[in-house]
């Protein structure tokens, strides 16, 4: 076993990091690559898709939106299976392995411990974002309330760690054993901690920010803003660079390792990066793109 990581050495190839790729889109399907972006291929129905979250190979995903049932795959996005209620959903993480799975909503909490097959609500709270450690032990979302929650037993139980916060949290991500943690304040800053959300610290400026990922170690990170670029940080989110152009950015993710990055737009194209962020190249398929999704490799 890999200490902190609870997975086998190998389990998760480093070839497998970023080779999978999909993204949602409104009124659209799903789109799904195998290629590092290279090509796209449409799967499931037209809904309205936002969110997206894969296993660390790929294998296992599950994807929702507004008002939606949860779709799950255990073949890659290949085929999807309808699982559970509808619900408005606002966020979706899931563990590296796959086998938990967890959905905030305006009804409350869901988790599922077998890869997606059964869902049960833990909470009742109006929740927004969704975080967790590599083995989905520890697990992170915000209340309506502005309170930070956080479960130590896979989503079962959930208790307010950081209280006050005036502005609506989104984007929510953290690092495999969640010691690095982003929060981005929409029409608020990005704010880092690297002590396990002990202590917070406001980095960049006050903008429409929609989503953020981190890479598995933290060193890695990206975050996304309506009207404005893509920031990334290559030092544990101390510092920040706006990368590429101003777009309607909506959903960005980072593979484990940080080496790729795909970044999605509303109405507009994905944009992947294979170079830590440094570099953005368009992707193929036009379309309303909303969340996205990436293998994670160890």
């Amino acid at each position: 076993m890999i200490p902190g990581i609870g997975l086998r050495a190998g389990a998760l190839k480093t070839s497998e990091d970023g080779k999978y790729i999909t993204g949602s889109v409104y009124s659209g399907t799903l789109y799904v690559s195998s290629d590092y972006t290279r090509s796209f291929v449409s799967r499931e129905y037209a809904r309205n898709w936002t969110l997206i979250a894969m296993s660390g190979d790929g294998k296992y995903q599950t994807a929702t939106g507004a008002g939606m049932y949860i779709y799950v795959s255990a073949d890659f996005g290949v085929t999807w299976a309808t699982k559970y209620t509808s619900a408005t959903w606002f966020g979706i993480a899931m563990s590296l392995s796959g086998q938990y799975q967890t959905l905030s909503s305006t009804t409350g909490v869901y988790v599922s411990s077998n890869f997606g097959a059964t869902w049960t609500q833990t909470s009742t709270l109006n929740c927004y974002g969704m975080a967790m450690s590599g083995t989905g032990q520890i697990q992170l979302t915000r209340s309506s309330s502005y309170d930070i929650l956080k479960s130590t037993d896979y989503g079962q139980t959930w208790t307010a760690t950081w209280s006050g916060y005036w502005y609506q949290m989104v984007g929510i991500s953290a690092s495999i054993d969640t010691t690095y943690q982003t929060y981005l304040g929409y029409y608020g800053q990005i704010y880092v901690s690297s002590n396990s959300g002990a202590s917070f610290t406001a980095k960049e400026s006050a903008r429409e920010w929609q989503m953020a990922s981190v890479s598995l170690s933290g060193q890695y990170q990206a975050a996304v803003a309506l009207n404005a670029q893509i920031y990334v940080s290559t030092d544990f989110g101390a510092t920040w660079a706006a990368k590429e152009s101003a777009r309607v950015w909506q959903s960005v993710a980072v593979s484990g390792t940080g080496k790729y990055m795909v970044a999605s737009v509303s109405n507009g194209y994905v944009y992947i990066s294979a170079d830590f962020g440094q570099t953005w190249t368009q992707g193929p398929a036009y379309a309303n793109w909303r969340g996205v999704a990436i293998s994670r490799a160890i």
